[in-house]
């Protein structure tokens, strides 16, 4: 399979390249790195268009974005029909943002499917999420030939060995930058895992922490963005350092299970307002934006809990670029 080259050169966001113009290109399309606007393509230009999502927390994340021109209409499970139809109604372009499982229910509120666009954001998450989504999937895969144009996007694309065979037969995209920043993790070494993270947290609650910003200045570190999945072990820290609900924002699955684990902690929206000590679970570890100006990202990892190792080709990149600048 060949994949066109689209020169990004000096540019910051797709946006400003002529392919990116009036939406996605047609196809699959790798834009190598994360924060360059993919989804603020879809949402902010002129054609009506219909953001596919894995999680419902990416649906609010892409409907937050303060910047976006065109309000986004929110579809996944408790919407209902006559609140579709009084946003058609009240606005001239549309853009949806919608779930996997939601997308059948949205396109039988369509009157049509002609003129809009569809943009599956994420879909390297296909491949992962396969064996226990494989319903909604193969949903997805019938629903969005429905439509003449619709894209896939990711900037951890799935090995081209391992498409399945209907996206091995759409046109592939790769976008190439000039002078892409590199990011370098620091590895902290702990014996225990929720004992070491309770230790950092403590040093940055009363020490501090400074460390550069992109620009290379020493800024101090104002927030915590901990990605570990586990709700357990973030409970264990929260109990051991005895922190305060109000400093704390966890963003989990809702469920009745980890509401009752979590008691005084309450689980929220990454929407929601930042904190000082924010904890994701794997919910959130893929496209949803975290907008913050002196955040520092922490991945946690356990070898003996496989639910928290983290792919570093991957997930890994993924998480890395989940900060936006304010």
């Amino acid at each position: 399979m060949k994949q066109e080259i689209i020169n990004g050169g000096n540019a910051r966001y797709l946006g400003e390249l002529e392919r990116f113009k009036d939406g996605i290109p047609f196809g699959i399309v790798n834009k190598t790195k994360t924060d360059v606007g993919g989804t603020y393509v879809a949402a902010n230009c002129s054609s009506n268009y219909i953001i596919v999502c894995p999680f419902k927390d990416l649906v609010d994340s892409i409907a937050a974005d303060k910047n976006n021109r065109y309000e986004i209409f929110k579809c996944y499970g408790g919407v209902r029909e006559y609140q579709f139809r009084k946003y058609i109604k009240n606005n001239t372009t549309y853009k949806i943002a919608v779930t996997y499982d939601s997308l059948p229910k949205l396109i039988g509120w369509l009157s049509s499917t002609e003129g809009w666009k569809v943009l599956i954001d994420e879909y390297h998450l296909i491949l992962e999420d396969m064996d226990f989504r494989y319903d909604a999937i193969n949903g997805l895969m019938e629903e969005i030939q429905k439509f003449k144009h619709y894209s896939f996007l990711s900037a951890t694309p799935i090995d081209l060995d391992f498409e399945i065979d209907f996206l091995k037969q759409l046109p592939h995209y790769k976008v190439q930058w000039n002078g892409v920043t590199k990011i370098t993790p620091i590895r902290y070494k702990v014996t225990q895992l929720t004992k070491g993270l309770a230790r950092f947290i403590q040093i940055f609650l009363d020490e501090g922490i400074s460390l550069p910003d992109i620009n290379g200045n020493v800024s101090k570190v104002e927030e915590l963005y901990i990605f570990i999945n586990s709700v357990t072990s973030i409970k264990q820290i929260a109990d051991t350092l005895k922190l305060n609900p109000d400093d704390v924002k966890i963003c989990c699955a809702d469920r009745i299970r980890n509401n009752k684990l979590l008691g005084e902690y309450q689980i929220e929206s990454v929407s929601s307002p930042n904190k000082k000590i924010n904890f994701f679970t794997k919910k959130c570890f893929q496209g949803c934006n975290l907008f913050t100006n002196n955040g520092l990202i922490i991945v946690a990892s356990d070898a003996y809990r496989t639910q928290t190792l983290v792919d570093i080709s991957t997930t890994m990149e993924q998480i890395a670029g989940r900060i936006r600048i304010n």
